[in-house]
């Protein structure tokens, strides 16, 4: 574990299911969801001030920006849904209902070209690693395009700084790579990047509660891969030409979800986590700690941290 690193409670809200963070350095504002309550909040490192919004009564899976188009988001809804919400009217316009085919969308990220790419997890997800009806989607404002298959639970996912790689977070599994063509947005080639059945890594148990799983990604400056391990407290460095574990950085929760770099010149982390974790077990074992569901923020006094911006959605 590196010693180089400080982590602070950022805001003081609690979510039951903190997810898909996205810093937009425009407004300086850190933007991330409440999975289950439906809710956005709106984070200001500058002020270290939280805004909550309700979007929905259901769930959500991702909340992103629209290009040139302040205070608006493009976000999924109810399992099956894409939608824009405008943060300052309050109003929401569904874009489109689709049918999933026992599927739900999880996590959304876009990519240089504005085009939304997200998982479709299947509703009754296997429990262990194997062939799964997990799916990669891309969404171009008209059409939803299923780009791979066979995944067992799809989650984060991030590309290279040149543009030229895709990364996709299978839980169970580790994280796939793929050759991403930027100018027609497709994905080729794909390879095991990080397997979860080699050395270092813990098989998680039933509940996803003490092991690895495959979270948030994120890419930093010099294009190592950055993961957000639920169940295991930490996230980790990645060099991203090998796979090789370099840092891991150990938080007080143990449900860590997702994580995005952001703050002055993108030299921070911040990292999401849950304290409800009713999807996966009836227990409930961090209902009344009050550090489950908070957002954190890692520093690095050596500088050790440079991120890179992440990108708004444009419809094609």
């Amino acid at each position: 574990m590196s010693t180089d690193y400080s982590i602070i409670l950022a805001g003081n809200e609690r979510s039951r299911n903190g997810e898909s963070p996205y810093y937009e350095a425009q407004s300086g504002r850190l933007i991330y969801i409440d999975y289950l309550a439906g809710d956005v909040t709106i984070y200001t490192p500058c002020d270290d001030k939280t805004e909550r919004v309700h979007i929905y009564d259901g769930w959500i899976s991702f909340a992103i920006p629209v290009a040139e188009q302040p205070n608006q988001l493009i976000v999924s809804v109810g399992k099956n849904k894409i939608a824009t919400f405008d943060l300052s009217t309050k109003l929401f316009h569904l874009i489109k209902e689709f049918d999933l085919n026992g599927r739900f969308f999880h996590d959304g990220k876009c990519d240089a070209r504005g085009r939304l790419w997200l998982g479709g997890v299947p509703i009754n997800f296997e429990r262990s690693i194997g062939t799964g009806n997990g799916c990669i989607y891309r969404f171009n404002g008209e059409t939803l395009d299923i780009m791979d298959e066979g995944l067992s639970l799809p989650n984060g996912l991030t590309w290279s700084k040149d543009n030229k790689r895709f990364f996709f977070a299978d839980s169970l599994r580790g994280v796939w790579v793929f050759d991403f063509d930027i100018e027609q947005g497709t994905i080729t080639n794909k390879k095991l990047f990080i397997d979860f059945n080699s050395e270092g890594f813990k098989k998680c148990d039933e509940n996803f509660l003490n092991g690895d799983f495959a979270d948030g990604i994120t890419i930093d400056s010099e294009d190592n891969l950055w993961m957000a391990s639920y169940g295991s407290s930490r996230i980790c460095k990645f060099s991203g030409s090998k796979g090789e574990m370099l840092e891991r950085i150990e938080l007080p929760v143990k449900t860590v979800t997702s994580l995005c770099f952001g703050g002055d010149n993108y030299s921070e982390i911040f990292v999401t986590s849950y304290w409800d974790v009713s999807w996966a077990t009836d227990e409930k074992p961090f209902d009344d700690d009050e550090a489950y569901g908070k957002l954190y923020k890692v520093s690095s006094a050596a500088g050790k941290l440079k991120g890179i911006p992440m990108f708004p959605w444009r419809s094609y």
